[in-house]
């Protein structure tokens, strides 16, 4: 969930992923209600680099989104359920002959629908589209899904809660504003943080290293217990990362037995968890393995990235 406030930031945001994503040799689908200007269409070509070409080749699609948001409206989820099968069908051909499996989808029908404040509906497409990733999940195609929202409108005090709706069907919460007009990476002189990040998910994974990538921040991604505990049992020095951040599901092991192990050989290692798990388990998870709830901060998925920079700092000593 992307969380914008000017037309022109979010357009330019959504061409870059598009351009990085094509770079990388992935499939593009861009479903915007914009696609049927053709003033629209001849701005977009020279944004994307190649864009001809990957238009030919298939690895780019714009998809005219209008009609589709027109029957979100109605709650009709026919045009986006045919849609999710070409797609799927498009991605398993492209594996069978050894293209890149990944896929990056910009859509912005839900984005529309909160715009005009149609929030049930928003949130009744937000829904399908948590549930159509969840299936590919479970299919092993590997999707990256790009909803931008306006915070013009979700960051009204009448409409917080209905921000809170949209936003339990993401993975993560970004506002734009966090990377516009805040370079974070210009600071003077600013001290390299090293940050070993253990989560399961590789689309999320992915998004925590394009949005840590400007900062000085060097990252490690690990997707299991085994490679996480590798990377901080076999450092030459215990305090080797100023960070780490753990998800409590991540893959061969819970998250808090991962952190029982590090702060064996570390107990003053700075950890943050995430967690898609109510406050309550999460609670009784900290007593059951003695840890601290107070001590190492807990981030709740969805999360606005700006509270993980929040929490992101050098160690106290080196």
């Amino acid at each position: 969930m992307l969380l914008y406030d000017d037309e022109g930031e979010r357009s330019a945001a959504e061409i870059d992923c598009i351009n990085d994503a094509l770079h990388a040799g992935q499939y593009c689908v861009y479903a915007t209600v914009d696609a049927g200007d053709k003033d629209f269409l001849a701005g977009l070509a020279p944004r994307i680099a190649g864009y001809d070409s990957h238009i030919r080749e298939g690895n780019l699609v714009i998809i005219d989104f209008k009609p589709f948001y027109d029957s979100a409206a109605n709650r009709d989820l026919t045009p986006f359920k045919q849609l999710k099968a070409q797609v799927e069908k498009t991605m398993k051909d492209r594996i069978a002959s050894g293209k890149n499996e990944k896929t990056l989808i910009v859509a912005d029908a839900a984005c529309n629908l909160a715009r005009h404040k149609q929030f049930d509906e928003c949130v009744t497409l937000e829904g399908w589209w948590q549930e159509t990733y969840n299936d590919w999940m479970a299919k092993d195609l590997d999707v990256s899904i790009i909803c931008a929202h306006p915070s013009s409108v979700l960051e009204q005090q009448s409409h917080i809660g209905e921000q809170k709706r949209i936003s339990h069907s993401h993975s993560l919460k970004l506002d734009l504003n966090d990377f516009i007009g805040k370079n974070h990476a210009k600071r003077a002189k600013p001290q390299k943080i090293r940050i070993l990040l253990s989560e399961s998910e590789a689309d999320i994974r992915t998004i925590y290293r394009d949005c840590l990538k400007s900062l000085p921040v060097e990252l490690v991604l690990t997707k299991g217990t085994g490679e996480c505990l590798e990377h901080v049992l076999m450092s030459d020095r215990r305090d080797s990362y100023d960070l780490i951040i753990i998800d409590t599901h991540v893959k061969d092991a819970g998250g808090f037995d991962i952190a029982k192990k590090i702060l064996k050989v570390n107990p003053e290692q700075q950890i943050i968890f995430t967690t898609t798990s109510d406050l309550g388990p999460i609670s009784s998870g900290f007593k059951a393995h003695s840890l601290d709830i107070d001590k190492y901060p807990v981030l709740q998925k969805p999360f606005l990235f700006s509270q993980l920079l929040g929490l992101i700092k050098p160690a106290k000593s080196k």
